[in-house]
């Protein structure tokens, strides 16, 4: 019996490897490594009938994260940090960005809801766009961008919460979302109410 695994140039007998060991009729890998991925074929060779025969085996080798390490999913974006200021009539984009750790047979899930609502039960125009990467080792950060091309006064008062979900848990994270200038409107306000207040009170003085 021989052992090769497939390389760019060929097929290379597995002899010498520092981290790869035939063993009878088992490959062993002392230590999982990305540069490890490959497909690894088992020759077998036998003589029959005066004849030389070859049987051939392949498997797909993947090395992907470990379980022990696996986490609930890790929300990126929305955070606390930052506040999404709009104006009546201008687009709002929310990314809703997520770190999940390789699971097997974990679906990995992100979703929003709009005032505690999934967007197929809410009346806001809104869109979603969603895109996924991930790692040599399969760990994969999933994206989903909320938009509203033009956004209303009343929209920007809604409550926007990224949720998140793979097999260790489920996660959520509200966006920061309010109208420009709102704050510093109303203080102005109350200062003009206060000078008048004083004012009157000295008159009556």
């Amino acid at each position: 019996m021989g052992s090769c695994t497939v390389m760019p140039q060929g097929c290379q007998k597995i002899e010498d490897f520092n981290n790869v060991v035939p063993e009878d009729m088992n490959l062993s890998f002392l230590i999982a490594l990305v540069s490890n991925n490959g497909d690894y074929t088992c020759v077998v060779t036998y003589p029959e009938n005066g004849r030389e025969f070859h049987l051939t085996r392949t498997l797909t080798v993947k090395v992907v994260g470990s379980p022990k390490y696996a986490l609930p999913p890790q929300i990126h974006s929305p955070n606390d940090l930052v506040v999404y200021e709009k104006e009546p009539g201008e687009e709002l984009i929310i990314p809703c960005k997520v770190f999940f750790t390789f699971l097997k047979d974990s679906h990995n899930e992100v979703w929003w809801t709009i005032d505690g609502k999934k967007l197929d039960d809410t009346t806001v125009d809104v869109t979603v766009n969603e895109s996924v990467i991930l790692t040599k080792i399969e760990d994969e950060t999933r994206t989903q961008i909320l938009s509203i091309k033009k956004v209303t006064a009343e929209d920007l008062k809604r409550n926007y919460v990224c949720h998140a979900r793979n097999a260790k848990g489920e996660v959520d994270q509200p966006a920061k979302v309010k109208q420009k200038g709102n704050e510093c409107t109303q203080p102005r306000i109350w200062e003009l109410r206060s000078n008048v207040a004083v004012t009157k009170e000295k008159r009556r003085n």
